[in-house]
Order: C-alpha cells, then sequence, then structure tokens
C-alpha cells in the first residue's frame, strides 16, 4: 500500500465503557498514535476518562448512548442499529472491536455494513469468570461467533489464545500481540508517599488515615504493600485482606500498610472486611487517583490478586516503577512473571502461599530490590508500546 494510500486509511474503534483500564488504555494508545497518520474515530459507551483522553489528544470520538456492561435486551438492538448507522456514515476501511459485547455485536454490525476489514482484540474471556457452567458455555460460544466474524482475533496473551484454540475454523484466525507499556513520569518515592499523605482534598478521610498511620509507626520504616485495581470479585482483593488480617499479628513480620487505589461495586464487602477484621490502620481503600500509575513509587510491594487475566497494563506500569510483584498465576501473567526470577506467582486464591510470598518479600530488602530490578529489565526488552503499534498497524495494512 502507498504512503498516500496509508494516509487516508480510515480506522474505527469501537469499546463499550468510556472508564479507565487495561482495554480502554491500549484503545488510547493505538489512536492516538494512528491519528497522527490516518483518519480515527473513537465510538464508546458514554463519557468517561478515555473519551476525555482521546479529545485532549484531538482524537474524534462518538458517545452511543445506549452502548452499556449491563445486558438489556431492547438497548442491545438499538445499539446495533446505532452501529450499523454509524458505520455505513464514516465508511471506516480498519473497524477494530475491543470488549467482549462490543466484539459480538460490532462484528455483527460490521458484517450487515459491508466492513471488510474486522479486528477484535481480547483482553480476557468473560467465560474464565466465575459463573454457572450453562451461562459459561453460552458465552463460549458467542466468543466463537464473534472470532469467525472478524477478519483477525488479536490475543494479547498466549494464554488467551490457547484458551480457544481447540474450538473449530480457529486455525489461522489468532495473532498474539502483547501488550506494550507507554513511557510513565513518575514521582520519586518520598514524592508520591507525601502526595499520597497530604494532597488530595477529594480522598481526605483516607489520606488524614494513611498520614495517621505513616506518622504512628514511623513513615520511613513502614513498608507500603499496594495495587491499582478495580474493587472487584475477579481481582481477588477479599483473599488479600483476609491474608493481611492474619499477617499483621505475626511476631517478627516489619510494621506495613496495604494502600488499594481504585473503585468499584465491591467497596462495601471490602470496607467490611477491614472493620470486622481490625485493619482501619492497615489497610486503605483510597478510591479512584488520577494518573495513578504515577504513584507507584511510594510503594515497597505490588500485589496483584486477581481469579482472571489476561496481560494486565498495570503488572506492566508496577514493573516498570521497579516494584517486586507478588501476583496470581492466572492468564498470560507467567508471560511477564517468571517465578523467583521477575516475580512471585502464587495461585489464586490461596491464602498461605500469598502469606509466604508477602512475608518474603517484607523480610528481604535486597529481594525487593533484585526482583524489582529484573522486572524492569523484562518489560523494557519485551513489552514496549512502540512493539505493540507496529505489529497492530501490520495486521491493519495487511
Amino acid at each position: 500500500m502507498s504512503e498516500t494510500a496509508q494516509k487516508r486509511l480510515k480506522i474505527l474503534f469501537l469499546i463499550t465503557k468510556s472508564s479507565w483500564g487495561g482495554a480502554q488504555r491500549y484503545v488510547f494508545d493505538l489512536a492516538s498514535h494512528y491519528s497522527t497518520k490516518y483518519d480515527v474515530l473513537v465510538g464508546l459507551g458514554g463519557n468517561g476518562p478515555l473519551k476525555t483522553a482521546l479529545e485532549a489528544r484531538s482524537v474524534r470520538t462518538i458517545s452511543l448512548p445506549f452502548l452499556q456492561r449491563d445486558i438489556s435486551l431492547v438497548k442491545e438492538v438499538r445499539t446495533f442499529f446505532d452501529l450499523v448507522k454509524m458505520i455505513r456514515l464514516e465508511k471506516p476501511d480498519v473497524v477494530h472491536l475491543n470488549s467482549s459485547k462490543i466484539g459480538g455485536l460490532g462484528a455483527l454490525a460490521c458484517r450487515v455494513a459491508g466492513v471488510k476489514k474486522i479486528i477484535f482484540t481480547a483482553h480476557g474471556w468473560a467465560f474464565n469468570e466465575e459463573r454457572p457452567r450453562l451461562s459459561r458455555t453460552a458465552i463460549l460460544f458467542l466468543h466463537w461467533v464473534t472470532v469467525l466474524l472478524c477478519t483477525k482475533t488479536i490475543a494479547v496473551s498466549q494464554k488467551t489464545a490457547d484458551d480457544i484454540s481447540y474450538l473449530p475454523l480457529i486455525a489461522g484466525r489468532v495473532e498474539v500481540i502483547h501488550n506494550g507499556l507507554s513511557p510513565i513520569v513518575r514521582y520519586s518515592k518520598t514524592e508520591a508517599r507525601r502526595l499520597l499523605c497530604e494532597r488530595f482534598p477529594s480522598l481526605k478521610t483516607a489520606s488524614e488515615r494513611l498520614h495517621e498511620v505513616a506518622t504512628e509507626r514511623s513513615r520511613d520504616k513502614t513498608i507500603w504493600i499496594g495495587t491499582i485495581s478495580e474493587l472487584h470479585p475477579n481481582k481477588g482483593l477479599t483473599h488479600l485482606l483476609h491474608t493481611v488480617a492474619q499477617l499483621k499479628n505475626h511476631v517478627g513480620i516489619p510494621h506495613f500498610v496495604v494502600v488499594i487505589i481504585g473503585e468499584g461495586g465491591q467497596r462495601d464487602a471490602l470496607e467490611a472486611i477491614i472493620k470486622n477484621s481490625g485493619l482501619e490502620r492497615v489497610a486503605l481503600l483510597l478510591g479512584n487517583i488520577p494518573n495513578a500509575a504515577e504513584y507507584l513509587s511510594a510503594l515497597d510491594i505490588f500485589t496483584l490478586t486477581s481469579t482472571t487475566e489476561a496481560l494486565p497494563y498495570v503488572l506492566l506500569e508496577a514493573g516498570d516503577a521497579h516494584l517486586p510483584v507478588i501476583a496470581s498465576k492466572v492468564g498470560g501473567i507467567s508471560e511477564i512473571i517468571d517465578q523467583l526470577e521477575t516475580g512471585i506467582l502464587v495461585r489464586s486464591g490461596n491464602k498461605k502461599e500469598l502469606s509466604e510470598a508477602i512475608s518474603i518479600l517484607l523480610a528481604d530488602t535486597a529481594k525487593r530490590n533484585a526482583l524489582g530490578k529484573a522486572l524492569q529489565q523484562k518489560i523494557a526488552e519485551d513489552f514496549s508500546v512502540q512493539r505493540m503499534i507496529e505489529k497492530t498497524e501490520k495486521i491493519y495494512l495487511s
């Protein structure tokens, strides 16, 4: 394809939610980069941080008012016809679908509207989540149909690709392209801790508690364990809190606090665990913080206790911040973490293994430093955003 033709290429990205998570970060990185050379448009559900970030980069967006994560037959039908209308009006050369729901709806709408190149990125599979068996089987079937309707499916990890490799007619339709990390300018440890303690009026209560804990236990000697996570059952945060509740009473364990950055529907349940386990001065739910990855240097240990993942951006961000990581051995996480070389892997939901891993890193500063350095090197070598962008562009132009 000639350079002139490339410049005229029109790419439509579609994603269900305009919130900010791994899939949204992925769309932002690709759309903002390609908008400098192609005609790029992003269709998304509602307003939110993704829409704001894209428009700040002068990327055109269209909100689809009936596109939501929750299932509603009436809204799905209206969204489908909205998609067909938009696609016929915009006439994109490539449609790039992200997230399970828009994957199915979007692929069908693209076929009806006559789009020749339909790309779907699998950021994980909903059938891997804890659901009734019949529901998981139905979702698996819908994912299979989505892949068949698309020209190419991008899996963000080898495990994601392997999860559907046994299905009929899949061969040759799936390509693995790992998520890539853009450079992040972050605060120093001292500055990040000071800002988390003192600079967020919207988080006044949590900040005051954090400042109180840090002051009482000597801010310099307290070890900060933390994560950035949606407060959702899939993230395994109840396991983390129950483990911490047991650890805090162990003799010889260094003073520590647990900082959880993020928001979600499980907040009430997590707050109940904190209260009932006497963790009010140990575990702190800070809520959403803009550009949270910039504050990762405040931590000494990063945890990711998910029950299901594909290839999480937050793990790449933690590694880029030189943090030692303890993570569940699920999805594509083992493609980032090599056991005891670039982090510690534990079985999802296994409190004994999680407790042992935290205890090891709490007690051994040298081990924390070595694991953090090794992970940072692996992220820099194998998970660059430029590699992701170049491989994805080849699919667009093939």
